[in-house]
């Protein structure tokens, strides 16, 4: 899917990866400030920045974490 649709997804509670990350990388909203994503690295919780490659990219999915 494409990220505005990731977003929403987001948004809505899901978690989000995209298929370029590989295993275990995901996105989330912060539960404390959800105005935040935050994205988990192997266990590693930290505050995301979305690069343009992410914005364009049509890779994305859900996933269950």
């Amino acid at each position: 899917m494409k990220f505005g649709s990731a977003l929403n997804a987001v948004l809505g509670g899901n978690s989000v990866a995209r298929n370029a990350w590989g295993a275990g990388v995901y996105i989330t909203v912060d539960a404390m400030d959800p105005t935040h994503i935050d994205i988990t690295n192997a266990g590693v919780t930290t505050d995301w920045t979305a690069t343009s490659a992410d914005l364009l990219a049509d890779d994305w999915e859900i996933v269950n974490v």
